[in-house]
């Protein structure tokens, strides 16, 4: 097909080759190496080449090197005008550029669906944490989808043996929850293995600042008996930690609170990246803490009187 559509925007001497591959996939692999004999060495073309018979169209802009600098920069410029001029991307599934004679081939076409079919290219630190949070996704996320799905159901396996590192860590969890004693001090600390990637717990902390709270480097959960004799769970991570250790602690947090929750239902969640933010929870006070979800009492406060207006002079 000739062009002469300067007014749609096509340019003039612009030369369109049809091509229609039919029947198997080596047929079409055939007729583009049938298509060799149609093309020149130094003259460009657009190439329309129907794949099969459900209309699926390649859009090839065959620029060889050899050809005129003036054709070179005539056909690149009008390229995407053409396609549009021809049905655009919904027409065709495929956009390739070509510019070698030995392009135009069976080798070039399957050159171009493996580069289609590839994934995006990463850089090496991109992979070694898509690496990271693929284990993550595949020793957590399957489990943590399994503990949202299961919570209030007596007869699951909500309680999650195997994400412990030993029956006996499960059970100083519990027997400190049922055995807490307010105004102690102490507290049970709950890590995650990094080998293991599986939850232990660790022998008791002596708590006397907010500080005391976090594990050095890397986040912890602690289980605090408040003085007021409320039970605590605190969730520590620093903003030092490892990206992988943030995940981690994420992912594995609902399984230590629903355990606890099943003995001490009124448990109190507090998040914190540094000790400032545990501050104003008044951790060590030794009257009861104040339920944050309570509504603010009612203050009878005294009416504000408008000021009046100066008098007349």
């Amino acid at each position: 097909m000739h062009s002469e559509q300067r007014a749609n925007g096509i340019p003039e001497q612009c030369d369109v080759e049809q091509h229609v591959a039919r029947g198997s996939e080596d047929d079409c692999l055939r007729d583009f190496d049938a298509l060799h004999s149609h093309v020149e060495a130094h003259k460009p073309r657009y190439i329309v080449f129907r794949l099969d018979e459900d209309n699926e169209y390649a859009f090839i802009t065959y620029v060889p090197d050899m050809a005129d600098v003036r054709q070179k920069m005539l056909y690149a410029s009008s390229a995407n005008t053409v396609q549009r001029q021809l049905g655009g991307r919904e027409r065709f599934r495929h956009a390739l550029y070509w510019n070698d004679l030995a392009d135009v081939s069976s080798r070039g076409w399957r050159e171009h669906l493996a580069h289609v079919q590839a994934p995006d290219p990463t850089s090496e630190a991109e992979a070694r944490e898509a690496a990271t949070l693929g284990g993550l996704v595949g020793a957590g996320t399957s489990g943590a989808r399994s503990h949202l799905a299961e919570v209030g159901s007596d007869n699951s396996k909500d309680n999650n043996d195997d994400a412990w590192r030993a029956p006996e860590d499960k059970d100083s969890v519990v027997a400190f929850v049922q055995q807490h004693q307010p105004a102690t001090g102490r507290a049970l600390r709950v890590s995650v293995d990094p080998t293991t990637e599986r939850l232990c717990a660790e022998p008791h902390h002596e708590i006397e600042s907010d500080r005391d709270f976090f594990a050095e480097g890397k986040p912890a959960y602690m289980l605090y008996p408040h003085p007021g004799g409320a039970l605590y769970f605190v969730y520590t991570c620093p903003p030092a930690s490892s990206v992988r250790d943030k995940m981690l602690y994420s992912f594995k947090k609902d399984i230590v609170t629903r355990l606890v929750a099943q003995h001490k239902p009124a448990l109190q969640v507090l998040e914190a990246s540094e000790p400032d933010d545990l501050s104003h929870h008044n951790l060590f006070a030794t009257s009861p803490p104040k339920n944050e979800n309570a509504p603010e009492p009612v203050v009878n406060k005294p009416r504000f009187n408008r000021p009046k207006p100066p008098g007349r002079r």
